[in-house]
């Protein structure tokens, strides 16, 4: 029997033979492939998909009982029915972690953990809505903060204000931003002194401007002669010399130099050769 598509012979007829006797006697499709996959043919079974597959194709037929056997013997639920009830009865009503504990005593593999536990029971739709709170955290903003919130916020520093709400019984208040944050939140403007505004500074007295120069155009420079021009590229060419025996005296190389100086690779290798005879005729 050959793959659709690409023409290769995978299930022989010894393959589908022995796929036949596995199938009939309720073997599982991976072993299944294995067996056949040990049988000689050019070209493996690629998966236990194929086999059902070609199971399919050939019209086979699996023992009476065979499902009802697999089922049993399947790995067991988590959320069993007796699981779900009882998460949908007490999501709302308890805490969290007695419930997890509740729901492990149960006959079943262990919930992991209670995110698990309130992912679940969002997807079946157990969780109660929570009203959103208009004020702040409620356990943190006692009665005895908030009041003192109203009666010192703005009349006392922010960083004052931070340290003696910390002192007060609650949980411990993070930062300045969070005590602004419940200020909006519970409607309390600053109640500070009315502060004087700066006194309104003299105007600056007007600077003198110079008077403008006449705007004169510069004389144009002079164009060199060609005598000049001469003298400047050979006394440049002069400097660059030096330059490069400097180098080679510190043991640079003739490629270093010409990177360096901005000069063609056979000048500083011409030059190497002057510096060179030049070592020779001191020695």
């Amino acid at each position: 029997m050959t793959h659709p598509g690409n023409g290769r012979i995978v299930f022989t007829p010894e393959r589908c033979a022995a796929l036949k006797e596995g199938w009939e006697a309720g073997v599982d499709a991976s072993a299944i492939m294995a067996r056949l996959n040990t049988m000689p043919c050019a070209y493996p079974v690629a998966s236990a998909q194929a086999v059902i597959d070609k199971a399919r194709v050939l019209g086979l037929k699996r023992p009476e009982g065979w499902a009802r056997a697999k089922k049993q013997t399947a790995k067991p639920r988590t959320w069993t029915n007796e699981r779900r009830d009882l998460l949908h009865n007490l999501i709302n009503l308890i805490p969290d972690d007695d419930l997890l504990e509740r729901l492990n005593a149960l006959p079943g593999p262990a919930v992991r953990n209670q995110r698990s536990m309130r992912d679940k029971a969002q997807e079946l739709g157990y969780l109660a809505e929570r009203p959103r709170k208009s004020g702040p955290n409620q356990s943190t903003w006692t009665e005895s903060r908030v009041s003192f919130l109203r009666e010192n916020y703005g009349r006392i520093p922010p960083a004052g204000l931070l340290v003696a709400l910390q002192y007060m019984p609650g949980p411990a208040i993070g930062s300045l931003k969070t005590v602004r944050s419940a200020a909006v939140r519970l409607g309390i403007k600053s109640a500070g002194l009315v502060r004087t505004p700066p006194a309104p500074r003299a105007p600056r007295a007007a600077r003198p401007r110079p008077p403008l120069e006449a705007n004169t155009p510069e004389p144009a420079p002079r164009p060199l002669t060609i005598e000049e021009q001469e003298a400047n590229v050979l006394a440049k060419w002069a400097r660059i010399e030096e330059q490069a025996m400097k180098r080679f005296a510190r043991g640079e190389s003739p490629a270093t130099v010409s990177g360096a100086l901005g000069i063609y690779l056979r000048e500083a290798w011409r030059l190497h050769a002057v510096y060179r005879e030049q070592q020779k005729e001191a020695a």
